[in-house]
């Protein structure tokens, strides 16, 4: 999967963010270990985006990816997170660039009795037929949630959280065994080393402890490797909420451990200090929703006023962003 890319006026953006666009925030800087993608020529895509307008709602020419919760009496909340291209992300349409385009998304793509598949800790656990939408309030445009009773393999019981795509897009993927992996010691000795490579590699203010910074940590599986992978949140005088720092000074540290050589390496790391805008991320779930053969990541980030998402994929073995969600309007008129 490559980055972010536009695509004329079918390409839209879907935002958890807050109930005006002057709510997002946006800022922090996103650090690689290696060079980015190479850039892709869009010039052909601009100029064919400027010889029309559109006419009406519009839909996502691809499937879509969501999130997935599970909510009290075995039911799961599906939403929305972006349009699964051709090894990209891309935005969804919403009624603050296209009016009616959300409601024609909900009604075309998310009517009651359409199934989704479920994945969780990188395997197939389980399905959600919807049988009830609902617009999510609070965000800068209105989202189209769906509803659903759980079907779920029983092993995985115990998930909470995951990553769904069309029962048709799923297709047969098999079902492998679920297995909800802990961090061990050596992850989390290893997660402290690169917290403390993050600070300096950033310049940000070292605090006087990196392990009192240290405000969530999970393993994942990593496509079979039994040594696995891990995502850290590191956060300096803030916390992994909605709402205000508690000082100016507030930085946030996501980092992807991964194996490599006789422990692990940083895959991954995102600075962001408050001064640019508060964004405190935490690992959501990870799974191949492209089915390209290896796994991507979901990533919750925590504003002062809202929430959103953002995807990390791998393009020959480096981790970048490769999508974030925004409040920001479209342009679609030259």
């Amino acid at each position: 999967m490559a980055g972010p890319t536009t695509r004329g006026f079918a390409v839209l953006l879907i935002v958890l963010a807050g109930s005006a666009c002057d709510n997002v925030e946006w800022g922090g800087v996103s650090v690689a270990l290696q060079p980015p993608p190479d850039k892709i020529d869009t010039t052909a895509v601009a100029d064919s985006a400027t010889s029309a307008e559109p006419t009406g709602p519009v839909l996502p020419q691809g499937p879509a990816v969501f999130m997935g919760e599970r909510l009290e009496g075995n039911r799961v909340r599906i939403r929305p997170v972006a349009e699964i291209g051709e090894d990209t992300l891309m935005t969804l349409p919403r009624d603050i660039d296209v009016p009616g385009s959300t409601e024609l998304f909900a009604r075309e793509r998310r009517a009651p009795g359409t199934a989704f598949t479920l994945f969780a800790e990188g395997t197939r656990v389980g399905t959600v037929r919807l049988d009830s939408i609902a617009t999510q309030p609070g965000l800068c445009s209105p989202v189209p949630v769906g509803f659903g009773p759980l079907e779920m393999v029983p092993d995985a019981n115990e998930a909470t959280r995951f990553i769904a795509v069309n029962q048709e897009v799923a297709g047969n993927r098999p079902y492998t065994p679920f297995v909800a992996p802990d961090h061990n010691f050596e992850q989390r000795t290893a997660a402290l080393e690169l917290a403390a490579q993050a600070v300096r590699q950033t310049g940000a203010t070292f605090p006087g402890s990196i392990l009192d910074m240290r405000a969530d940590m999970q393993a994942f599986p990593m496509d079979g490797d039994p040594r696995g992978a891990f995502a850290g949140t590191f956060l300096y005088q803030d916390a992994l909420r909605v709402g205000e720092s508690l000082t100016e000074a507030a930085y946030d540290i996501f980092i992807l451990g991964v194996a490599g050589g006789s422990g692990y390496r940083m895959g991954y790391l995102d600075y962001r200090p408050v001064s640019t805008g508060k964004g405190a991320q935490r690992f959501f779930e990870s799974a191949d929703w492209d089915g390209d053969g290896e796994s991507e990541v979901l990533v919750e980030l925590f504003g002062t006023q809202s929430r959103w998402m953002m995807a990390l994929d791998r393009r020959e073995g480096t981790w970048y962003k490769a999508f974030e969600e925004s409040c920001e309007p479209l342009s679609i008129s030259p």
